[in-house]
């Protein structure tokens, strides 16, 4: 066999080869308001060659601040193109995961078949907590890790992908912020409740 059949061979069977491709798909906005439900925070393009793919989970970065699932957002959903709700969770610190410095979501997903050579698209939403402190406001960031869509052929063999990186929406939270307690309030009512009190008391004798 000369080298030059090799090679040839050699790029046949790389041709042929199974791939995942992930990229990153458009949110109709990233400005996120107080009190939101199900709004879109995150989405992806799936597409697969040569072999049908199952998709088993998908798993985000939220980053290394917890408030971003104890003060902004409480629930998360992962929604498919046609709409239909594929996996969801209640953020916690059940749900949530700790590596490092960082905080990890993992959406399972068994078994969703991607065929091959037809994209889809799978969008992540949230729900937004009615009130929210300024300080918790502002610029959020959620990542989709290298491999975080993972998937398995019919074979349950792993395929390769040909963009494995990390893909990043950068998100800002809006709206009106809880106010501040006022200490001078409360003082005032509780002398106005003592004043009351000592009216009736009088009254009494």
């Amino acid at each position: 066999m000369n080298t030059r059949f090799i090679t040839l061979f050699f790029v046949s069977l790389v041709s042929a080869e199974a791939q995942l491709t992930v990229e990153k798909a458009a949110i109709a906005q990233t400005a996120i308001q107080v009190g939101d439900t199900r709004t879109p925070v995150f989405s992806v393009k799936v597409t697969g060659t040569s072999s049908d793919y199952f998709i088993q989970s998908f798993r985000f970065d939220l980053g290394s601040s917890p408030t971003i699932y104890t003060k902004v957002f409480n629930t998360m959903y992962l929604v498919d193109q046609s709409g239909v709700t594929i996996a969801l969770s209640e953020l916690s610190s059940s749900t949530i995961i700790q590596e490092g410095s960082n905080y990890f979501l993992t959406l399972g997903t068994p078994n969703y078949l991607v065929s091959p050579d037809v994209a889809k698209f799978f969008t992540l939403q949230a729900d937004v907590y009615m009130s929210i402190k300024a300080e918790d406001l502002g610029f959020r960031e959620i990542k989709l890790v290298p491999y975080g869509v993972y998937a398995v052929d019919i074979n349950g063999v792993e395929p390769s992908y040909s963009n494995a990186f990390w893909i990043t929406q950068n998100l800002v939270i809006t709206g009106q912020a809880i106010p501040e307690p006022s200490t001078w309030t409360v003082f005032v009512g509780i002398v106005a409740l003592s004043i009351v009190v000592a009216r009736r008391k009088v009254r009494a004798l």
